[in-house]
Formats: C-alpha cells, sequence, structure tokens
C-alpha cells in the first residue's frame, strides 16, 4: 500500500511538473477562441458579400437599357375615307387588317434625383447594422467561457492543494517511520496516515476527473485541444471606480439602426424628384407606324427624352417620414429599456465583489493561523506529545482554509470577469 502511494505521488507529481510547462491560457485567449470557432462568424463574409451584390444591382440599374419588342396582330376594322371624298384620294391610303412590329429600344436614365446614391449608402450602413447583430451575438459566448473557465482555474486550484497537502502528509509519513524504529511512536500511527493519503489520493482522481470533462467543453466550445488549453490563467482585473461604463455592443447596433432609419429620409427625398431619361427606338414596321399614309413594310426609327416627376403624392411622403419618426423613438425606447435593466443589475455585481474581497480579509488570517498550528502540531507529534489524529485534524482544517481561499479569488475574478462583460468591456 505504502509503494502504491509512492508511486501514485510520483506519477501526480510529474503531471504537475509537466503541466507547468504548458503554454498559460488567459481568459482573454478564450474569448478569441470561442468567437473564431463559432458558426456564426461564418456569416460575416456572406454578408458582405451580399451586399456587394446589392450594390452592383443598384449599380446595373443606371447602366443604358437594351431591349428588342415584336408585336403582330389583327384588327377587324381599319381606318376609311369618308365616302363623300373622291375615289382618287381614298384609293391612296389602304391600311391592312394585319400589322406587325420588330423594334429595338434603348434607354438612359440621365437623372435620377440621387436615389442611386441613396441606396448604396443604406445597403452599406445596413450592412454595418447586421454585422454589428453578429458581433452581439458572439459576445454572449463569453458567459459560457466564463462558467467553464472558472470552473476548470477552481479545481486547478483545488488539485494544487490537494497535492500540496498530499506531499506534506507522505513527508509526515516518512518522519513518522523514524519514530517507530526509535519506539518514540507506534505502528498504528502510520496506519492512520497511510489512510489519509488513500482518501486525498482518492480527492484528487476526482478532482481531475471532473476538471477533465469541464476541459473537454471548453475544448469544444473554443475549437481547441485539451492540451492546447493548458494551465489556465487567474486573469487580474485593473482597480476602476464603479461602475464601469457601459461599452455593449448591443448599443451599437442601436446606434447603427437608428442611422439607418435616418438614411430613409434620403430615399424618399429622392423618390419625390425628376427622373430624367434618354430614348431611342428603331424597327422595321408594317404598316409603318409613324408614316399613316405608308402601307407597306418600312423601317423607323424615334430618339427622344422624357421626364417624370410626382408632383402631388397624396400625402405619402409625409406619412412615410413620420413612420421613420416612430421607428426612431421605438429603437430609443429599446435603448432605455437595456440601459435600465443593465444598471439595475450593477447593485449585485458591485455588492458581490465587495463581499468576496471582506471574506477574503479573513481567509488569509485563517489560513495562515492554521499553518502556523499544523507546524506546531507537526512538531508535536515527532515528539510524542500530540496524536497522528490530532495532526490529521489540523491538516484537514489548513487544507480547508487555504482551499476557501482560492475558492473565494477564483469566485472574485468570476464575478468581475462577468461584471466586465455585463458592462461591454
Amino acid at each position: 500500500m505504502q509503494r502504491f502511494g509512492i508511486l501514485f505521488t510520483i506519477c501526480l507529481l510529474a503531471q504537475a511538473g509537466f503541466t507547468q510547462t504548458v503554454k498559460p491560457v488567459s481568459l482573454t485567449e478564450c474569448y478569441q477562441w470561442a468567437e473564431e470557432a463559432y458558426p456564426l462568424g461564418e456569416k460575416l463574409p456572406l454578408l458582405e458579400r451580399a451586399q456587394d451584390l446589392r450594390i452592383e444591382q443598384i449599380r446595373s440599374e443606371r447602366m443604358p437599357s437594351l431591349d428588342a419588342n415584336f408585336m403582330a396582330g389583327f384588327q377587324s376594322e381599319v381606318p376609311h375615307f369618308p365616302p363623300e371624298l373622291p375615289s382618287s384620294i381614298s384609293s391612296l391610303i389602304d391600311l391592312p387588317l394585319y400589322k406587325a412590329q420588330l423594334s429595338v429600344q434603348a434607354g438612359y436614365l440621365i437623372y435620377d434625383g440621387g436615389l442611386t446614391k441613396a441606396r448604396i449608402a443604406q445597403e452599406k450602413t445596413q450592412l454595418a447594422a447586421d454585422v454589428q447583430s453578429v458581433a452581439v451575438e458572439l459576445n454572449k459566448l463569453k458567459e459560457s467561457v466564463n462558467q467553464l473557465y472558472f470552473g476548470i482555474l477552481l479545481l486547478q486550484e483545488k488539485n494544487s492543494i490537494l497535492q500540496t497537502t498530499l506531499e506534506n502528509l507522505n513527508t509526515q509519513r516518512k518522519r513518522l517511520e523514524a519514530g517507530i524504529r526509535n519506539g518514540v511512536v507506534l505502528p498504528s500511527a502510520a496506519d492512520q496516515l497511510d489512510v489519509e493519503i488513500l482518501k486525498l489520493q482518492a480527492q484528487i482522481a476526482e478532482t481531475q476527473l471532473t476538471e477533465t470533462g469541464l476541459r473537454q467543453q471548453l475544448a469544444d466550445l473554443t475549437g481547441k485541444s485539451q492540451e492546447e488549453l493548458g494551465q489556465l490563467v487567474l486573469p487580474e482585473f485593473p482597480t476602476v471606480e464603479f461602475p464601469l461604463p457601459l461599452q455593449r455592443p448591443e448599443f451599437t447596433w442601436l446606434d447603427l439602426q437608428k442611422e439607418s432609419i435616418a438614411q430613409r429620409e434620403d430615399l424618399i427625398q429622392a423618390a419625390r424628384m425628376p427622373k430624367v431619361s434618354a430614348f431611342a427606338i428603331g424597327g422595321l414596321g408594317y404598316p409603318n407606324p409613324l408614316n399613316f399614309f405608308d402601307d407597306g413594310i418600312a423601317p423607323y426609327a424615334q430618339i427622344g427624352l422624357q421626364a417624370k416627376w410626382t408632383i402631388y403624392d397624396w400625402g405619402k411622403q409625409k406619412r412615410d417620414r413620420e413612420l421613420l419618426g416612430v421607428q426612431q423613438l421605438i429603437l430609443d425606447n429599446q435603448r432605455d429599456v437595456l440601459e435600465t435593466n443593465l444598471n439595475r443589475a450593477d447593485a449585485n455585481f458591485i455588492q458581490q465583489i465587495r463581499s468576496i474581497e471582506q471574506l477574503m480579509d479573513s481567509d488569509r488570517q485563517i489560513a495562515d493561523l492554521q499553518a502556523k498550528l499544523l507546524n506546531t502540531i507537526s512538531v508535536q507529534m515527532e515528539n510524542g506529545v500530540a496524536t497522528v489524529t490530532d495532526y490529521v485534524l489540523q491538516a484537514n482544517a489548513e487544507t480547508l482554509a487555504r482551499m476557501q481561499l482560492k475558492t473565494h479569488e477564483v469566485q472574485l475574478a468570476q464575478v468581475k470577469a462577468g461584471y466586465w462583460v455585463h458592462r461591454g468591456q
């Protein structure tokens, strides 16, 4: 049993030594990896490509157009001259009941009132809003990362403390062997320590197993292997004035949405501006559509300018502007609600931070005193004054005190990390 305990300890120490050589991993790195590994990030290039296509489509609408047209038909009646006219005149025109036209028509929008420019600006602003909406969703990953990261960190600290306690018990076990040989300590004392060593080994194995499970979850979230995650580092936070400034990505998204709505004002204005375009038509017609007296197959052509201007729209433009104003008020309301909810949660975060900081002051004092008592009882046990039971009880108390301090250290960092994410820092 003793050999097994020593071998197990050597393996744990070797593992601890190996872990320390692995590159430390920070909380910020895990945030970045989680965002890179999340499938939603693949949406960004798709949004950009969709915007490029829409802008190309808008610009293509300003390019010259060229259309081919064909029309053929039959009509039951054609114009006739009055019978009072001499037959020599009426016989000059004999329009057929059948007619057909083949033409090519070209057009070019010379002036669109700034509509194309406004539409392109609208597309760019909307893309920025869409990209920011992705950032809002990716920011939510930080909460999941925090939960796993600090859970692993707490188990790391627990494992480190348990291993240190195990080393101390093994060292004390060797000292007892000397006391047993000298007849100062009873042999049963070594058995008592062996039992405690086995208990510690079981706790360490359980802790490591739980940590492995959490590491696998964090590895899945970040797209990294457990080996790449390495040794997680307790993050440090600067001393700041509470509350922290609000920098949540949702506020940027709301601002971009308001900007997009404001730019629609340009679209409304451009839609009311005059539109001027040039056109050209050429083709063959039977009969000639431009010459009433030509009843045969004849070529024809026509060029010109045309303009369109909506003079009165029955209040449509006014209602469109009012609708934009209402939509901006809705976004302002969303911003106020979000800011109110975030500020209401501040008190809970700040109270937790201050409470844990106070507890840590007591934890440090208790841990120092428990360590001193353990050293005292260790010496007493070697001299036969204290029993192994006394030493084991004090060793457990000292271990518990150190665990309590480390637990509060990790909890403080976790609450701060949550608060920083909560405020968008």
